[in-house]
């Protein structure tokens, strides 16, 4: 099984047809329908039931659904930090301290616990 398989059934699923999924993924539909059978095939389980204009999960798909969604987010995760691109920001905070003495601390450690991607 390789990343390509879950995008293409997360795409399919999300989108509820091999049509749009295909558009979207810039592909035609019939390589697209065959990676995503050769997925169930590797697994032994259908994921998915095609109708004639759209598909639905089984719920064997609906499982697998939420699993690749996340291998999916992982993966992504995991290439932003080898390449270094950690996705923190930085907030740089300018004050007076006379106007702001008594609030800024505690000001700030809200903010830090409600956004702890951002680096103060």
């Amino acid at each position: 099984m390789e990343l390509r398989h879950l995008r293409y059934f997360v795409a399919v699923a999300s989108h509820g047809s091999f049509n749009r999924a295909a558009e979207i993924l810039h592909l035609t539909q019939p390589p697209l329908s065959r990676q995503v059978k050769d997925l169930e095939e590797e697994l032994g389980v259908t994921l998915l039931v095609r109708g004639s204009n759209s598909v639905k999960l089984t719920e064997a798909g609906e499982v697998f659904y939420e699993e690749a969604r996340e291998v999916l987010a992982r993966a992504e995760v995991a290439v932003r930090r080898v390449r270094g691109e950690t996705g923190q920001e930085i907030l740089r905070v300018g004050y007076t301290s006379s106007i702001t003495t008594g609030i800024i601390s505690s000001v700030l450690a809200e903010f830090q616990a409600a956004t702890p991607r951002v680096r103060i």
